[in-house]
């Protein structure tokens, strides 16, 4: 039974090695915090009258991960007033979701240009938890601007806000007299998010002269559920004169109609990389089966050693001994040649654990048709 006492001694252990910065040791006592959190609660909240800036701005942290019914937001937002920054930027974090001041500070550090890069990008990406709808227009302003940083901060936001950011992305997306970075920004958030609405303007903008934006068109259409107009616009994107937008119209397709056809196809191709993919969505969509000649073929002859490697796997997927027999056999007698060293200890961990899975499974299948 833990009392006061030794609650109490734990908080303030706890906040010793947050003052020395001994992370390891601060983390050590992190299970035990969660375990009492309504006994540890108060004793962390009387931490944000430490002398030690770090040790208030972790308090508000932690008692922010632990208060679930926020009994404690009153005393937290007093730290919103607090002379250091780190700890006034910790409590606006915290409380911005439930609290206007907290929300406009936060806005305030995100699109304050000469903030610190990681404290901007941490406010940035703050405001993308907070599900306010005030947070979009300022977050598209900043897709717009030149700094990388930021500019993957403000799309990551924006995708966390989700159905919130799709109109104002989707006009970013339309406009074609901002810089392209913007609007491809605008296009992975869309894609990111798959929200239906997104689909007339990414239509709208598939036959951009942009080679690279209509890539990211392509690979967004695919992730929007499935829609006849989709399949239109992805099969003229095949035909366009650049590979890149080719491809990723092609994976895209294969991704909406799960075609077995348009699978071969990809596994057949001259490029390494889609071969690859192809694998990929081989197993994910369920259509190994599908393509079993073809995954054997490049499993015993294919020039890339990884893609070797991705069909065995994915023929581990399908329930024929047969087919395990020939993985084994490429496991014992061509694999341990085709990698270095250390590449091939990675790839024999990943080949056999996907092996005892398919025998587990096969076991699993041949004592239940004996119980029957």
């Amino acid at each position: 039974m833990h009392t006061d006492r030794t609650i109490e001694t734990l908080v303030n252990t706890w906040a010793s090695a947050v003052d020395a910065r001994d992370c390891e040791s601060a983390w050590r006592w992190d299970p035990m915090l969660a375990r009492h959190r309504k006994l540890a609660l108060p004793y962390l909240v009387g931490l944000f009258r430490n002398s030690s800036a770090q040790v208030r701005r972790m308090a508000v942290l932690k008692v922010s991960e632990l208060d679930e019914d926020r009994e404690y937001d009153l005393l937290m937002s007093t730290l919103l007033d607090d002379p250091q920054f780190e700890v006034r930027l910790a409590a606006a974090k915290c409380l911005s979701k439930r609290h206007e001041e907290a929300f406009q500070m936060l806005l305030a550090v995100a699109t304050y240009s000469n903030s610190r890069p990681w404290v901007q990008c941490d406010a940035i990406q703050a405001l993308g938890r907070t599900g306010n709808s005030l947070a979009v227009p300022p977050l598209v302003a900043m897709l717009q601007e030149s700094e990388p940083r930021a500019q993957e901060a403000a799309r990551c936001a924006l995708i966390d806000l989700g159905k919130l950011a799709v109109s104002h992305l989707s006009a970013l997306l339309r406009n074609p007299q901002l810089l392209v970075t913007a609007r491809r920004e605008a296009c992975i958030g869309l894609g990111h998010i798959g929200d239906p609405d997104a689909l007339p303007a990414l239509l709208d903008c598939q036959q951009e002269p942009d080679a690279q934006l209509c890539q990211w068109i392509a690979w967004a259409l695919g992730k929007l559920p499935v829609d006849e107009r989709s399949v239109q616009a992805l099969v003229k994107l095949r035909s366009h004169n650049d590979v890149k937008v080719s491809d990723a119209a092609l994976e895209s397709l294969i991704k909406l109609t799960a075609s077995s056809s348009l699978l071969r196809e990809s596994l057949s191709s001259k490029s390494e990389h889609r071969r690859r993919t192809a694998i990929g969505f081989a197993i994910e969509l369920g259509l190994v089966s599908n393509c079993a000649p073809i995954l054997t073929a490049i499993m015993q002859s294919d020039e890339d050693a990884y893609c070797r490697l991705d069909a065995a796997i994915a023929l581990t997927k399908i329930d024929d001994l047969e087919i395990l027999k020939a993985v084994n056999h490429f496991r014992a007698k061509f694999l341990p040649k085709l990698f270095s060293s250390k590449a091939r200890r990675s790839a024999l961990r990943e080949l056999d654990s996907a092996i005892r899975k398919s025998q587990c499974r096969s076991r699993t299948a041949q004592d239940g048709s004996e119980r029957n």
